[in-house]
């Protein structure tokens, strides 16, 4: 008989160990998923400032696009000419654009007309450059 008496202790010490031993697990279990749960919290929170960032960003690009729109339609395009590009010879004042137009317009207008349309030409097309005198011109 002694043997069914040691069986019951046996069986309730395992028992007891097993509830210790749930309760320590039931204990790590939870510290995980206050872990996990904070975890989470952290993620969703980044997840939220970077979908701010993103509508910001796509706010800015849209604004951006608007104003080029705006501002090309509004504003005229640059004339990028050879006369603004060529760069004079040296020796020179005027590049050979210039001088080769004037001499053309010399022979065909005189030279004070050419240095006057030349100057009413770079005026109306808002060419900021020195303009050839006649004297220039017919030498």
């Amino acid at each position: 008989m002694p043997l069914c008496v040691s069986n019951t202790e046996n069986k309730s010490r395992n028992s007891s160990l097993s509830k210790s031993a749930m309760r320590r697990r039931s204990k790590r279990l939870q510290q995980r998923n206050g872990i996990f749960k904070s975890k989470l919290d952290d993620l969703q929170r980044q997840l939220m400032e970077l979908k701010k960032r993103l509508r910001d960003t796509t706010c800015e690009l849209e604004n951006a696009k608007a104003e080029s729109t705006l501002r090309s339609a509004t504003e005229q395009p640059a004339i990028t000419t050879l006369i603004h590009r060529e760069r004079p010879m040296p020796g020179f004042l005027f590049n050979l654009t210039t001088i080769a137009a004037a001499i053309e317009l010399g022979k065909r207008f005189g030279f004070r007309a050419a240095a006057d349309a030349m100057k009413i030409f770079f005026d109306m097309l808002g060419i900021e450059m020195k303009v050839p005198s006649h004297d220039a011109i017919e030498q």
